[in-house]
C-alpha cells in the first residue's frame, strides 16, 4: 500500500468553519493526504450538488488513479471516533477488498438488512452516512449507473447501485453536528443533536448484532 492515503473532501467556500474543522481532524494524521475540493453549490437541491461533486472526484481519480486501488471520500463534518487507529483501518480495508467491496463505510448513521460477515465488517443493503467512506476503484465499472442515477442523493444512490457495501464495526467516524445541513436541511432540529442521535443508534444496533453473533457461536 502506498502512503499517504488520498482523502477528498468537498467544502463550500461559504462554510469556512467546516473547512477549519476537517483540516483539524487530519492535521495530526500523516497517513492521509487531504485534498479540499470546491463543492458544487445547488441552491435548490443541496444533495444534488454533493452528488455532482462526488462524480467530479471520481473523474479526477479515474484520470490519475491512486496506486492503492482506492481513495477516501470524506465530508467536512467528519470526526474521528476514539475507536480509530490506522492499523484497524488498514485491516478493514484489506478484508473488504478481499470481499470485492465497492464501498467501506466508516460511520453509518443508518443501515438496512445488516449481515455480519466478519467480526469487524457488516454487509448492508442500504446505508446513510458518507462522511468517511473508502471507495474502491472497482466502482469505476459502475460509472454509467452512477452518473445516470435519478435520485442523486449520494448515500441513497450508492446504496441502489453498489451491491457490495460494508460498514466497519466498531465505527471510526461520526458526523459533527453543526446544527444545519446543506444537503438535507429539512432533517435538522434546532438543538444540534440530530446527527449524534443517529450515530449512537446505528452503533448500538451494530453492537447488539455483534453480541448476538458471539452468543450464538
Amino acid at each position: 500500500m502506498i502512503h499517504p492515503i488520498r482523502v477528498y473532501c468537498p467544502n463550500l467556500v461559504n462554510r469556512p468553519e467546516r473547512r477549519r474543522h476537517i483540516e483539524s481532524e487530519f492535521n495530526d494524521k500523516p497517513e492521509f493526504a487531504l485534498s479540499i475540493i470546491p463543492a458544487i453549490e445547488d441552491n435548490e437541491n443541496g444533495a444534488n450538488g454533493l452528488y455532482q461533486t462526488f462524480i467530479n472526484i471520481m473523474n479526477k481519480e479515474i484520470q490519475e488513479p491512486s496506486e492503492n486501488g482506492f481513495f477516501i471520500f470524506a465530508e467536512d463534518d467528519h470526526k474521528f471516533m476514539p475507536s480509530y487507529s490506522f492499523e484497524y483501518l488498514l485491516h478493514s480495508i484489506a478484508v473488504a477488498d478481499e470481499l470485492e467491496a465497492y464501498l467501506l463505510v466508516g460511520g453509518p448513521t443508518f443501515f438496512h438488512i445488516p449481515i455480519q460477515c466478519t467480526p469487524d465488517l457488516f454487509w448492508v443493503k442500504v446505508f446513510n452516512g458518507t462522511q468517511f467512506t473508502v471507495v474502491f476503484h472497482r466502482i469505476f465499472k459502475l460509472y454509467q449507473a452512477i452518473i445516470n442515477n435519478e435520485r442523486r442523493i449520494l448515500d441513497v444512490s450508492l446504496s441502489e447501485i453498489c451491491d457490495k457495501t460494508f460498514v466497519m464495526y466498531p465505527p471510526v467516524s461520526y458526523q459533527k453536528d453543526f446544527g444545519y445541513s446543506d444537503a438535507t436541511p429539512n432533517l435538522y432540529d434546532s438543538k444540534g443533536e440530530y446527527m449524534n442521535r443517529l450515530s449512537l443508534n446505528a452503533t448500538h444496533r451494530l453492537s447488539v448484532l455483534n453480541q448476538l453473533r458471539k452468543h450464538l457461536k
